[in-house]
């Protein structure tokens, strides 16, 4: 279950799930969204704007679970601009680095010790995020304070459900070049 639908549910619709999805079909029909194909992204922007008219309550969380819910379903080459971009210092140098470190590689990935980083990067893609989002699959009820955080996330899995293993990693100082 998608992890953007389980928090507005846990949250604003906890007592009748059913009304999450009825006020949502609405929304989508006075839209005229039910009328025109709607790709991928476009389905993200829908539920972000309804959730941005009809709930508008921690508005910069929910954009980073729906990130989340994203790139969870498998490798891009971008993250599309819906969604809060985090610029930060020295950010591919800091996640070679990471990937130099052999520690991490038998932590992380034990298949690909040994194996050439630009090889792993087919198969993996790191995030910032404004929040500890992964808090949130522990426990959907979790109160995240603002915290960046560095989200890791492995599409090397043959799992039907779960495109993806994701992890919180530390990445290297922004000065360590």
């Amino acid at each position: 279950f998608p992890l953007s639908l389980e928090y507005i549910i846990k949250n604003y619709y906890s007592e009748s799930p059913f009304k999450f999805f009825e006020e949502f079909s609405t929304y989508f029909e006075n839209n005229g969204y039910f009328d025109m194909a709607q790709g991928k992204n476009q389905l993200y922007k829908i539920l972000l704007d309804f959730y941005n008219e009809k709930i508008n309550e921690n508005k910069d969380l929910f954009n980073e679970i729906l990130k989340y819910d994203y790139l969870s379903l498998g490798k891009i080459s971008t993250v599309p601009n819906i969604f809060n971009k985090i610029e930060l210092n020295n950010f591919k140098c800091r996640c070679h680095d990471f990937l130099h470190n052999e520690e991490n590689l038998k932590t992380y990935f034990p298949d690909f010790v040994d194996t050439p980083t630009k090889y792993i990067l087919k198969y993996i893609h790191f995030e910032p995020f404004k929040y500890d989002i992964l808090k949130l699959k522990e426990d959907i009820s979790s109160k995240l304070e603002e915290k960046e955080s560095i989200i890791l996330f492995d599409y090397n899995t043959n799992k039907v459900f779960d495109k993806s293993k994701t992890y919180t990693v530390e990445l290297g100082e922004e000065d360590e070049v």
